[in-house]
This record gives C-alpha cells, structure tokens and sequence, in this order.
C-alpha cells in the first residue's frame, strides 16, 4: 500500500500573504488607475476609440483651425479647452477609475465620449469620439477588451505578489 501525505503547513504564510494582498488592494488600485490614464492617452494619441478610427473633422472645423494657426493637429486637443489635459485617474482602497473634463474642459467630455446635439439650441451633431477605455452595453459601462486585459493581468501580478 502506498501513502501521500501533503504537509501544508509550509503555504500557510503564503496563503496568509495573499489573502493580505486581497484585503487591502490598495497598491493594485492606484496602478489600475495610472493604466486607465495611460489607455485613454493612448485614445488621444491614436485618434481612435473602441470601434476604430474617430470620425473625421467637419470641414468649417479644420478652416476654422486653419484660420487660428491649429491645423493640422489632434483632434480634441485644440478647441476643447484641454481635455486631453485634463484625465486623471482616482483611486481609494477598493476602487480606481480615470476621469476627464475638470474645469472649462467639463462640459466637453461627455458630448465628445458619447456624441450627440451641442451648440446654441442644440444644432450642432457631435460624433461620438471615445476616449475613456469603455464601452457602453445598456446602462452599463464596461472596460474596453485592451483595458480590461491589462487590469487582469495586473489583478494576476499582484495576487502573485509581483510589482505591478
């Protein structure tokens, strides 16, 4: 007859470890943070949301940044008062997120993540031009597959005890 026997006294502080680690993700919520800022950057900097490319300038836009000595350039990042300036991620203990529009940026972000009517009687149509890394299903927002892959992995590191 053979016998095993597992002695698993020596995972116990390990064990211990971890559920430490799970507790107080704090560290992992500041990086999820700085992660999100880093994917909405990377929106700016690519012109593109989720779905692909931003759709492109009206012509009276570019003319009128022609006219102002800001053409060519990113789009977003002239007229709209700094928004591309103004992301910042939050976190506390048990939360992280990214936010945009603070100060005369405010009233830009959301017509410009989610599109819709602006202007003096709301006769403008903004396009929607996604920065945040989400997307909209129903009423709920869900981290794009790019972010939600990086806040995994790093979910993963850090329950492993890894640097994040």
């Amino acid at each position: 007859m053979f016998e095993i026997e597992f002695d698993l006294s020596d995972m116990q502080d390990e064990f211990s470890e971890i559920l430490r680690r799970i507790q107080n993700p704090a560290a992992l919520m500041a990086g999820i943070a700085q992660e999100l800022v880093a994917e909405a950057e990377e929106q700016f900097d690519s012109e593109s949301g989720p779905d692909g490319k931003w759709a492109e300038l009206k012509d009276s836009t570019i003319e009128r940044r022609r006219k102002n000595g800001h053409w060519p350039g990113k789009m977003l990042q002239i007229s709209t008062a700094g928004l591309a300036s103004s992301l910042h991620g939050f976190h506390s203990s048990h939360e992280a997120g990214v936010r945009a529009g603070s100060g005369p940026s405010a009233k830009y972000a959301a017509i410009h993540q989610l599109g819709g009517d602006a202007g003096r009687g709301h006769k403008a149509k903004i396009p929607a031009r996604p920065f945040l890394p989400f997307i909209l299903q129903g009423k709920d927002a869900v981290l794009t597959d790019s972010a939600a892959e990086s806040v995994l992995e790093m979910a993963r590191h850090y329950v492993n005890g890894k640097s994040i």
